[in-house]
């Protein structure tokens, strides 16, 4: 009876722990030109929270999703604060600055589930052609779902 107990513990533990998935915020420039992003976080920096002040860069494959296959494209942040990040995204690129673990995105004033919470304060995203400020007020207006990606796409 003990053995059959803990084959049971053992697959559902198996089974739960393959239930996992994530959900990342990222821009993708698709522009002419690069683009200045600058971006603020809340001084928590709280590891469950949503957004990250260590920015990834990844090169953007044909359907404005992360090409995983080419790793992280080194990319300096030219800020200094701990909470703020500043970088040149350039042509063709994606910047991950964000993920959400084992939850479904659907606005940025919901409840989540961990005490996760959305701490982005600003987002300026700077090119020849434009200037955007967001912050969590309006961050929905500039970013879609899709596919497991909150993005938004310059062109």
């Amino acid at each position: 009876m003990r053995i059959l107990s803990i084959i049971s513990f053992f697959a559902i533990t198996i089974l739960l722990s393959a239930c996992s998935w994530n959900e990342y915020f990222i821009v993708v420039n698709r522009s002419d030109s690069d683009i200045l992003i600058d971006y603020e976080l809340d001084e928590s920096l709280d590891p469950l929270d949503i957004f990250r002040a260590v920015p990834e860069v990844y090169k953007a494959d044909d359907n404005d999703e992360i090409d995983w296959e080419n790793g992280i494209i080194d990319t300096e942040d030219i800020d200094i604060e701990p909470e703020k990040v500043r970088l040149n995204l350039k042509q063709g690129m994606i910047l991950k600055f964000g993920f959400l673990s084992n939850d479904y995105y659907e606005s940025s004033d919901q409840e989540f589930i961990n005490n996760t919470d959305f701490n982005l304060t600003k987002l300026k995203i700077k090119s020849p052609k434009d200037s955007i400020m967001i912050d969590k007020d309006n961050f929905d207006e500039y970013f879609n779902k899709e596919k497991g990606y909150i993005k938004m796409i310059l062109k």
